[in-house]
């Protein structure tokens, strides 16, 4: 019987042991839910699909409102849908070069409900590696403020971020009507042959 629980507790340990630098090594990127008209201080202004170069701020009030949840964050964006066209946002791509000092990093991301998110398929990346993570199925409306974070107070240190590109890519609804057609076509032409 003793020999059975020590065995238990050295399985426990080893699995431990080989699973923790994967807790140390994860990064939590979050998207919060938007602000309507605004609600921090000093945030990019949106005005078309970019991209635009920015700087990473601190995620104290200001730039970010105590109650969002990116606040508590290592790094942070305030960002306004000032879109020229008064559209909803529905995608942000945003591009991060991992600074000198992590390695092995892994991402996790939060977002609002609903969202979208390409975290789970980002393999393991190391300082200097430049990831790009997608945010999709938003609905930012005009003209709300959103946050992004990266760095949850439960990361490792996350040393400040240099400066990333965002931006707000759209797909052009005739490439969709081109794509149908193409396979109609091809449709049709083995419908064709067999004929």
């Amino acid at each position: 019987m003793l020999k059975q629980v020590f065995r238990a507790i050295v399985i426990s340990a080893l699995l431990l042991a080989v699973a923790s630098p994967a807790w140390a090594n994860n990064v939590t990127v979050i998207l919060d839910d938007p602000i309507p008209n605004g609600g921090g201080t000093n945030p990019y202004q949106l005005t078309n699909n970019g991209p635009w170069m920015v700087s990473w701020q601190g995620c104290g009030n200001p730039p970010v409102p105590t109650h969002e949840g990116a606040s508590g964050y290592s790094n942070c964006l305030a960002l306004l849908n000032n879109l020229d066209s008064g559209n909803a946002i529905t995608t942000v791509e945003l591009s991060i070069t991992i600074p000198t000092g992590l390695s092995n990093i892994t991402f996790t991301c939060l977002d609002p409900n609903g969202a979208v998110n390409n975290c789970a398929s980002i393999p393991s990346v190391s300082a200097g590696d430049t990831v790009t993570i997608d945010f999709s199925n938003l609905n930012i409306g005009f003209p709300d403020e959103f946050f992004i974070g990266v760095g949850a107070p439960t990361d490792a240190t996350v040393p400040p971020l240099g400066p990333s590109e965002i931006s707000l890519p759209t797909y052009d609804p005739s490439t969709l009507t081109l794509l149908a057609v193409g396979i109609a076509m091809l449709a049709m032409s083995g419908i064709r042959r067999y004929a």
